[in-house]
Protein backbone atom coordinates (compact mmCIF):
# COMPACT_ATOMS: atom_id res chain seq x y z
CA UNK A 1 0.00 0.00 0.00
CA UNK A 2 2.73 2.18 0.65
CA UNK A 3 4.55 1.58 -2.79
CA UNK A 4 0.90 2.65 -4.36
CA UNK A 5 0.82 5.64 -2.23
CA UNK A 6 4.74 6.44 -3.43
CA UNK A 7 5.59 9.95 -5.19
CA UNK A 8 6.96 7.81 -8.07
CA UNK A 9 3.66 5.91 -8.16
CA UNK A 10 1.83 8.67 -8.36
CA UNK A 11 3.94 9.98 -11.34
CA UNK A 12 4.29 6.39 -12.97
CA UNK A 13 0.36 6.99 -12.76
CA UNK A 14 0.25 10.49 -14.49
CA UNK A 15 2.48 9.12 -16.89
CA UNK A 16 0.42 6.27 -18.22
CA UNK A 17 -2.67 8.65 -18.37
CA UNK A 18 -0.48 10.92 -20.64
CA UNK A 19 0.27 8.27 -22.96
CA UNK A 20 -2.65 6.89 -23.47
CA UNK A 21 -4.31 10.67 -24.22
CA UNK A 22 -1.38 11.42 -26.86
CA UNK A 23 -2.20 7.60 -28.21
CA UNK A 24 -5.78 8.26 -28.78
CA UNK A 25 -5.65 12.09 -29.87
CA UNK A 26 -2.81 10.60 -32.30
CA UNK A 27 -5.08 8.58 -33.63
CA UNK A 28 -8.08 10.62 -33.85
CA UNK A 29 -6.02 13.22 -35.60
CA UNK A 30 -5.56 15.59 -32.55
CA UNK A 31 -1.87 15.59 -32.48
CA UNK A 32 0.56 14.49 -35.10
CA UNK A 33 0.68 10.87 -35.05
CA UNK A 34 4.74 10.70 -34.36
CA UNK A 35 4.39 13.15 -31.77
CA UNK A 36 1.88 10.73 -30.30
CA UNK A 37 4.79 7.73 -30.73
CA UNK A 38 7.39 9.75 -29.01
CA UNK A 39 5.16 10.60 -26.03
CA UNK A 40 4.78 7.19 -26.11
CA UNK A 41 8.09 6.24 -26.21
CA UNK A 42 9.26 8.84 -23.40
CA UNK A 43 6.35 7.61 -21.09
CA UNK A 44 7.67 4.46 -21.28
CA UNK A 45 10.34 5.21 -19.11
CA UNK A 46 9.53 6.61 -15.02
CA UNK A 47 9.85 10.65 -15.01
CA UNK A 48 12.48 11.80 -12.20
CA UNK A 49 11.02 12.89 -9.36
CA UNK A 50 14.17 15.02 -8.45
CA UNK A 51 13.75 16.54 -11.91
CA UNK A 52 10.00 17.13 -11.31
CA UNK A 53 10.80 18.35 -7.55
CA UNK A 54 13.35 20.64 -9.06
CA UNK A 55 10.99 22.53 -11.89
CA UNK A 56 8.38 22.48 -8.58
CA UNK A 57 10.70 25.63 -7.11
CA UNK A 58 9.95 27.86 -10.21
CA UNK A 59 6.68 26.72 -11.14
CA UNK A 60 4.95 26.04 -7.66
CA UNK A 61 2.61 23.42 -9.62
CA UNK A 62 3.46 20.04 -9.30
CA UNK A 63 1.39 19.10 -12.53
CA UNK A 64 2.77 22.01 -14.20
CA UNK A 65 6.66 20.56 -13.15
CA UNK A 66 5.73 17.01 -13.98
CA UNK A 67 4.20 18.52 -17.59
CA UNK A 68 7.44 20.36 -18.00
CA UNK A 69 9.30 17.66 -17.26
CA UNK A 70 7.57 15.31 -19.63
CA UNK A 71 7.61 17.98 -22.47
CA UNK A 72 11.18 18.89 -22.22
CA UNK A 73 11.97 14.94 -22.78
CA UNK A 74 10.25 14.24 -25.49
CA UNK A 75 12.24 17.07 -27.59
CA UNK A 76 10.97 18.61 -30.55
CA UNK A 77 7.43 16.73 -29.98
CA UNK A 78 6.92 17.74 -26.43
CA UNK A 79 4.49 21.22 -27.41
CA UNK A 80 2.14 18.24 -28.22
CA UNK A 81 2.20 16.97 -24.31
CA UNK A 82 -0.56 17.78 -22.38
CA UNK A 83 -2.55 18.97 -25.11
CA UNK A 84 -5.99 20.29 -24.57
CA UNK A 85 -5.80 19.03 -20.64
CA UNK A 86 -6.11 20.81 -17.60
CA UNK A 87 -4.31 19.48 -14.33
CA UNK A 88 -7.35 17.82 -12.93
CA UNK A 89 -7.97 15.29 -16.35
CA UNK A 90 -4.15 14.36 -15.33
CA UNK A 91 -4.24 14.20 -11.38
CA UNK A 92 -7.96 12.87 -10.92
CA UNK A 93 -7.67 10.04 -13.38
CA UNK A 94 -4.36 9.28 -12.27
CA UNK A 95 -5.60 9.30 -8.50
CA UNK A 96 -8.53 6.93 -9.72
CA UNK A 97 -6.03 4.01 -11.48
CA UNK A 98 -4.24 4.87 -7.35
CA UNK A 99 -7.60 3.55 -5.58
CA UNK A 100 -8.16 1.00 -7.99
CA UNK A 101 -4.74 -0.66 -7.03
CA UNK A 102 -5.83 0.50 -3.53
CA UNK A 103 -9.36 -1.38 -3.47
CA UNK A 104 -7.67 -4.38 -5.14
CA UNK A 105 -5.26 -4.43 -2.29
CA UNK A 106 -7.81 -4.06 0.16
CA UNK A 107 -10.22 -6.57 -1.40
CA UNK A 108 -7.18 -8.73 -1.16
CA UNK A 109 -6.69 -7.99 2.43
CA UNK A 110 -10.28 -8.42 3.15
CA UNK A 111 -10.44 -11.59 1.53
CA UNK A 112 -8.04 -13.52 3.48
CA UNK A 113 -9.61 -12.16 6.69
CA UNK A 114 -13.08 -13.03 5.67
CA UNK A 115 -11.61 -16.73 5.33
CA UNK A 116 -9.97 -16.57 8.96
CA UNK A 117 -13.40 -15.68 10.35
CA UNK A 118 -15.67 -18.39 7.95
CA UNK A 119 -13.00 -20.91 9.44
CA UNK A 120 -13.98 -19.97 12.70
CA UNK A 121 -17.65 -20.19 12.18
CA UNK A 122 -17.25 -23.84 11.12
CA UNK A 123 -15.16 -25.13 13.66
CA UNK A 124 -17.04 -23.94 16.83
CA UNK A 125 -20.61 -23.74 15.19
CA UNK A 126 -21.85 -26.07 17.91
CA UNK A 127 -19.70 -24.82 20.67
CA UNK A 128 -22.03 -23.46 23.01
CA UNK A 129 -21.13 -20.72 25.35
CA UNK A 130 -22.56 -18.00 27.40
CA UNK A 131 -24.31 -15.25 25.34
CA UNK A 132 -23.96 -11.93 27.14
CA UNK A 133 -25.80 -8.57 26.94
CA UNK A 134 -25.09 -5.51 28.59
CA UNK A 135 -22.25 -7.36 29.89
CA UNK A 136 -24.16 -9.74 32.15
CA UNK A 137 -24.64 -13.59 31.43
CA UNK A 138 -27.72 -14.26 28.86
CA UNK A 139 -28.93 -17.26 27.21
CA UNK A 140 -26.18 -19.06 25.25
CA UNK A 141 -24.93 -18.52 22.06
CA UNK A 142 -22.34 -20.67 20.00
CA UNK A 143 -18.71 -19.27 19.58
CA UNK A 144 -19.55 -20.14 15.85
CA UNK A 145 -22.26 -18.24 15.70
CA UNK A 146 -21.05 -15.45 17.25
CA UNK A 147 -17.69 -15.52 14.38
CA UNK A 148 -20.61 -15.80 11.72
CA UNK A 149 -21.84 -12.87 12.43
CA UNK A 150 -19.08 -11.44 12.35
CA UNK A 151 -18.39 -13.15 8.96
CA UNK A 152 -22.00 -11.84 7.75
CA UNK A 153 -20.55 -8.50 8.55
CA UNK A 154 -17.00 -9.43 6.81
CA UNK A 155 -19.03 -10.11 3.34
CA UNK A 156 -21.37 -7.08 3.51
CA UNK A 157 -17.92 -5.03 3.88
CA UNK A 158 -16.82 -6.93 0.92
CA UNK A 159 -19.76 -5.73 -0.94
CA UNK A 160 -20.21 -2.66 -0.28
CA UNK A 161 -16.53 -2.00 -1.97
CA UNK A 162 -17.85 -3.81 -5.05
CA UNK A 163 -21.35 -1.83 -5.35
CA UNK A 164 -19.30 1.98 -4.71
CA UNK A 165 -16.79 0.73 -7.13
CA UNK A 166 -17.96 2.32 -10.28
CA UNK A 167 -18.98 5.26 -8.55
CA UNK A 168 -15.57 5.71 -7.22
CA UNK A 169 -13.38 4.41 -10.32
CA UNK A 170 -14.03 7.01 -12.72
CA UNK A 171 -11.82 9.08 -14.63
CA UNK A 172 -12.14 12.93 -16.84
CA UNK A 173 -10.38 13.99 -19.86
CA UNK A 174 -12.71 17.30 -20.70
CA UNK A 175 -9.87 19.78 -20.37
CA UNK A 176 -10.74 23.49 -18.56
CA UNK A 177 -14.10 23.33 -16.60
CA UNK A 178 -15.05 19.76 -17.97
CA UNK A 179 -16.52 21.27 -21.12
CA UNK A 180 -14.26 19.00 -23.74
CA UNK A 181 -14.35 22.10 -25.69
CA UNK A 182 -10.46 22.04 -26.44
CA UNK A 183 -10.96 18.75 -28.27
CA UNK A 184 -13.79 20.36 -30.83
CA UNK A 185 -16.12 17.23 -31.94
CA UNK A 186 -13.83 14.60 -30.89
CA UNK A 187 -14.33 15.73 -26.99
CA UNK A 188 -16.55 12.70 -26.49
CA UNK A 189 -15.01 9.98 -28.52
CA UNK A 190 -11.23 11.46 -26.50
CA UNK A 191 -12.35 10.29 -23.30
CA UNK A 192 -14.46 7.55 -23.90
CA UNK A 193 -11.60 5.94 -25.53
CA UNK A 194 -8.69 7.07 -22.98
CA UNK A 195 -10.96 5.72 -19.94
CA UNK A 196 -11.36 2.30 -21.76
CA UNK A 197 -8.12 2.38 -22.77
CA UNK A 198 -7.45 2.64 -18.70
CA UNK A 199 -10.21 0.28 -17.59
CA UNK A 200 -11.68 3.44 -15.42
CA UNK A 201 -15.88 4.30 -16.09
CA UNK A 202 -16.75 7.96 -17.66
CA UNK A 203 -18.97 10.03 -15.41
CA UNK A 204 -22.12 11.33 -16.83
CA UNK A 205 -20.68 14.63 -16.58
CA UNK A 206 -17.83 16.46 -14.45
CA UNK A 207 -16.85 19.61 -13.63
CA UNK A 208 -13.02 20.86 -13.64
CA UNK A 209 -12.43 18.15 -11.00
CA UNK A 210 -13.77 14.69 -10.29
CA UNK A 211 -17.07 15.45 -8.31
CA UNK A 212 -15.36 14.79 -4.51
CA UNK A 213 -18.28 12.87 -2.98
CA UNK A 214 -17.09 9.83 -4.95
CA UNK A 215 -14.12 9.93 -2.60
CA UNK A 216 -16.07 10.86 0.53
CA UNK A 217 -18.22 7.68 -0.24
CA UNK A 218 -15.10 5.66 -0.17
CA UNK A 219 -13.57 7.00 2.88
CA UNK A 220 -17.24 6.49 4.78
CA UNK A 221 -16.83 2.74 3.47
CA UNK A 222 -13.22 2.68 5.02
CA UNK A 223 -14.34 4.18 8.38
CA UNK A 224 -17.14 1.90 7.98
CA UNK A 225 -15.04 -1.05 7.24
CA UNK A 226 -12.95 -0.27 10.08
CA UNK A 227 -15.62 0.04 12.30
CA UNK A 228 -16.28 -3.51 11.99
CA UNK A 229 -13.38 -4.97 12.32
CA UNK A 230 -13.14 -2.73 15.65
CA UNK A 231 -16.19 -4.37 16.71
CA UNK A 232 -14.57 -8.28 16.35
CA UNK A 233 -11.30 -6.73 18.43
CA UNK A 234 -13.47 -5.37 21.12
CA UNK A 235 -14.98 -8.66 21.65
CA UNK A 236 -11.97 -10.73 21.51
CA UNK A 237 -10.20 -8.19 23.84
CA UNK A 238 -13.46 -8.84 26.54
CA UNK A 239 -13.43 -12.85 26.10
CA UNK A 240 -9.82 -12.06 26.94
CA UNK A 241 -10.19 -10.30 30.17
CA UNK A 242 -8.95 -13.03 33.26
CA UNK A 243 -12.51 -13.10 34.56
CA UNK A 244 -13.64 -14.75 31.67
CA UNK A 245 -10.47 -16.01 29.95
CA UNK A 246 -12.64 -17.91 27.02
CA UNK A 247 -10.37 -16.92 23.98
CA UNK A 248 -6.74 -15.02 23.61
CA UNK A 249 -5.18 -13.50 20.98
CA UNK A 250 -2.09 -15.11 19.77
CA UNK A 251 1.53 -13.99 21.09
CA UNK A 252 5.00 -15.07 20.72
CA UNK A 253 7.15 -17.14 23.26
CA UNK A 254 8.90 -14.11 24.84
CA UNK A 255 6.67 -11.31 24.20
CA UNK A 256 6.51 -8.72 26.93
CA UNK A 257 2.87 -7.93 28.35
CA UNK A 258 3.92 -5.40 30.90
CA UNK A 259 7.55 -3.82 31.72
CA UNK A 260 6.66 -4.26 35.81
CA UNK A 261 4.17 -7.26 35.94
CA UNK A 262 5.40 -10.42 34.38
CA UNK A 263 2.00 -12.08 34.44
CA UNK A 264 0.48 -10.15 32.02
CA UNK A 265 -1.03 -10.61 28.35
CA UNK A 266 -2.33 -8.42 26.83
CA UNK A 267 -4.76 -8.17 23.85
CA UNK A 268 -2.32 -5.62 22.44
CA UNK A 269 -3.25 -6.67 18.67
CA UNK A 270 -6.71 -5.93 19.30
CA UNK A 271 -6.08 -2.88 21.20
CA UNK A 272 -4.45 -1.13 18.05
CA UNK A 273 -7.39 -2.42 15.87
CA UNK A 274 -9.78 -0.68 17.89
CA UNK A 275 -7.00 2.38 18.17
CA UNK A 276 -6.09 2.78 14.70
CA UNK A 277 -10.11 2.58 14.06
CA UNK A 278 -10.60 5.80 15.88
CA UNK A 279 -7.93 7.83 13.69
CA UNK A 280 -9.87 6.19 10.22
CA UNK A 281 -13.20 7.46 11.36
CA UNK A 282 -11.29 10.88 12.11
CA UNK A 283 -10.87 10.95 8.34
CA UNK A 284 -14.19 11.24 7.66
CA UNK A 285 -14.50 14.66 8.29
CA UNK A 286 -12.24 16.36 5.42
CA UNK A 287 -13.84 13.67 3.30
CA UNK A 288 -17.23 15.34 3.65
CA UNK A 289 -16.11 18.79 3.87
CA UNK A 290 -14.17 18.27 0.38
CA UNK A 291 -17.46 17.68 -0.94
CA UNK A 292 -18.24 21.58 -1.31
CA UNK A 293 -16.18 23.33 -3.69
CA UNK A 294 -16.46 27.05 -5.63
CA UNK A 295 -17.90 27.07 -8.95
CA UNK A 296 -15.87 24.22 -10.81
CA UNK A 297 -12.79 24.30 -8.92
CA UNK A 298 -11.16 25.32 -6.08
CA UNK A 299 -8.12 24.03 -4.07
CA UNK A 300 -9.56 23.51 -0.67
CA UNK A 301 -9.39 19.53 -0.90
CA UNK A 302 -6.19 19.50 -1.91
CA UNK A 303 -3.80 19.64 0.23
CA UNK A 304 -6.11 17.43 2.69
CA UNK A 305 -6.66 14.34 0.21
CA UNK A 306 -2.91 13.70 0.26
CA UNK A 307 -3.28 12.90 3.79
CA UNK A 308 -6.84 11.28 4.24
CA UNK A 309 -7.17 8.99 0.96
CA UNK A 310 -3.52 7.57 2.02
CA UNK A 311 -4.08 6.48 5.68
CA UNK A 312 -7.63 6.18 4.91
CA UNK A 313 -6.54 3.25 2.91
CA UNK A 314 -2.69 2.80 4.73
CA UNK A 315 -5.04 2.50 7.90
CA UNK A 316 -7.64 -0.06 7.00
CA UNK A 317 -4.89 -2.22 5.74
CA UNK A 318 -2.85 -2.64 8.91
CA UNK A 319 -5.99 -3.01 10.78
CA UNK A 320 -7.07 -6.03 8.28
CA UNK A 321 -3.54 -7.37 8.78
CA UNK A 322 -3.94 -7.86 12.33
CA UNK A 323 -7.06 -8.86 12.37
CA UNK A 324 -5.97 -11.89 10.24
CA UNK A 325 -2.79 -12.66 12.23
CA UNK A 326 -5.61 -12.72 15.31
CA UNK A 327 -8.15 -14.92 13.80
CA UNK A 328 -6.13 -17.45 12.34
CA UNK A 329 -3.95 -17.53 15.64
CA UNK A 330 -7.26 -17.49 17.99
CA UNK A 331 -6.40 -19.59 20.93
CA UNK A 332 -9.86 -20.75 22.02
CA UNK A 333 -10.03 -22.01 25.81
CA UNK A 334 -12.93 -24.97 25.85
CA UNK A 335 -12.68 -25.24 29.67
CA UNK A 336 -13.27 -21.43 30.77
CA UNK A 337 -16.25 -21.57 27.90
CA UNK A 338 -18.00 -24.81 29.49
CA UNK A 339 -17.39 -23.62 33.58
CA UNK A 340 -18.80 -20.37 32.38
CA UNK A 341 -21.55 -21.88 30.65
CA UNK A 342 -22.15 -23.83 33.67
CA UNK A 343 -21.57 -20.96 36.37
CA UNK A 344 -24.60 -19.03 33.98
CA UNK A 345 -26.88 -21.99 33.94
CA UNK A 346 -29.34 -20.70 36.78
CA UNK A 347 -29.37 -17.35 34.84
CA UNK A 348 -30.13 -17.95 31.03
CA UNK A 349 -33.03 -19.98 32.09
CA UNK A 350 -34.90 -17.33 33.20
CA UNK A 351 -36.38 -16.45 29.74
CA UNK A 352 -37.66 -20.72 29.78
CA UNK A 353 -39.30 -20.29 33.27
CA UNK A 354 -40.94 -17.20 32.31
CA UNK A 355 -42.01 -18.74 29.18
CA UNK A 356 -43.50 -21.97 30.78
CA UNK A 357 -45.60 -19.68 33.39
CA UNK A 358 -46.88 -17.36 31.04
CA UNK A 359 -48.12 -20.48 28.91
CA UNK A 360 -49.22 -22.27 31.99
CA UNK A 361 -51.78 -19.33 32.69
CA UNK A 362 -49.99 -17.16 35.14
CA UNK A 363 -50.15 -13.51 34.38
CA UNK A 364 -46.94 -11.83 33.12
CA UNK A 365 -45.91 -9.16 35.40
CA UNK A 366 -46.47 -11.96 38.00
CA UNK A 367 -44.43 -14.51 36.02
CA UNK A 368 -41.78 -12.03 35.90
CA UNK A 369 -41.58 -11.00 39.43
CA UNK A 370 -41.01 -14.33 40.69
CA UNK A 371 -38.47 -15.96 38.81
CA UNK A 372 -36.52 -12.80 39.63
CA UNK A 373 -36.81 -13.33 42.67
CA UNK A 374 -36.28 -16.98 43.09
CA UNK A 375 -33.18 -16.64 40.37
CA UNK A 376 -31.61 -14.15 42.67
CA UNK A 377 -30.26 -16.87 45.32
CA UNK A 378 -28.03 -18.83 42.80
CA UNK A 379 -29.77 -21.99 43.49
CA UNK A 380 -30.47 -24.80 41.00
CA UNK A 381 -32.21 -28.24 40.74
CA UNK A 382 -34.85 -29.30 43.58
CA UNK A 383 -33.87 -26.40 45.83
CA UNK A 384 -34.45 -24.13 43.22
CA UNK A 385 -38.03 -25.89 42.11
CA UNK A 386 -38.87 -26.10 45.93
CA UNK A 387 -38.46 -22.23 45.62
CA UNK A 388 -40.44 -21.95 42.65
CA UNK A 389 -43.41 -23.77 44.19
CA UNK A 390 -43.33 -22.01 47.28
CA UNK A 391 -45.37 -19.52 45.79
CA UNK A 392 -48.87 -20.08 45.67
CA UNK A 393 -49.32 -18.80 42.37
CA UNK A 394 -47.04 -21.12 40.87
CA UNK A 395 -48.46 -24.17 42.10
CA UNK A 396 -51.82 -23.34 41.29
CA UNK A 397 -50.60 -23.51 37.38
CA UNK A 398 -47.81 -26.04 37.20
CA UNK A 399 -46.48 -29.43 38.68
CA UNK A 400 -43.50 -29.95 40.51
CA UNK A 401 -42.54 -32.96 37.47
CA UNK A 402 -43.13 -30.25 34.89
CA UNK A 403 -40.60 -27.56 36.81
CA UNK A 404 -38.02 -30.33 37.60
CA UNK A 405 -38.10 -31.34 34.04
CA UNK A 406 -37.14 -28.13 33.11
CA UNK A 407 -34.61 -27.06 35.33
CA UNK A 408 -32.41 -30.10 34.28
CA UNK A 409 -32.94 -29.41 30.61
CA UNK A 410 -30.03 -28.24 28.59
CA UNK A 411 -31.73 -24.94 26.54
CA UNK A 412 -29.11 -25.42 23.97
CA UNK A 413 -28.52 -22.26 21.52
CA UNK A 414 -31.25 -21.91 19.40
CA UNK A 415 -30.39 -21.85 15.62
CA UNK A 416 -27.26 -20.57 15.85
CA UNK A 417 -24.94 -23.56 15.11
CA UNK A 418 -27.26 -24.37 11.96
CA UNK A 419 -26.93 -20.33 10.62
CA UNK A 420 -23.27 -20.31 11.71
CA UNK A 421 -22.81 -22.89 8.95
CA UNK A 422 -25.18 -21.18 6.75
CA UNK A 423 -23.25 -18.29 6.69
CA UNK A 424 -20.17 -20.00 6.30
CA UNK A 425 -20.99 -21.49 3.25
CA UNK A 426 -22.10 -18.02 1.82
CA UNK A 427 -19.45 -16.80 -0.76
CA UNK A 428 -18.46 -13.80 -1.48
CA UNK A 429 -19.87 -11.94 -4.22
CA UNK A 430 -16.48 -10.69 -5.69
CA UNK A 431 -13.07 -12.02 -6.63
CA UNK A 432 -9.77 -10.35 -6.89
CA UNK A 433 -9.75 -9.71 -10.62
CA UNK A 434 -12.94 -7.45 -10.27
CA UNK A 435 -10.71 -4.81 -9.99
Amino acid sequence: MRAIFSKSNRYRLWLTVEREVARVQGDLGLIPADAAAAIDAVGREDVDPAAIGAAETWTGHELAAFVHVLSTSAGIHGRWTHFGLTSSDVIDTGGALQLAQAAGLLREELHTLTDACRRLAMEYADLSMAGRTHGQYAEPVTLGGKFAVYLDALLRTSDRLAELSPRLLVGKVGGAVGAGAAFGDFGEELERRVLAGLGLGVARLNSQAIARDRIAEFVGWAALSAAVLENIATEIRNLQRDEIAELREPRTMRQVGSSAMPHKRNPVLCENVCSLSRLVRSLVHPALENVITWHERDLANSANERFVIPQACLLLEEMARKMTTVLAGLEVDTTAIARNLDRAATIWMSGTLLRLLVSSGLARPEAYQVVQQCLRSGHRGDQLVTELLAHSEVAAVVTVDELAALVDTDLGSGWYADRARAVADVPSSWSTEDL
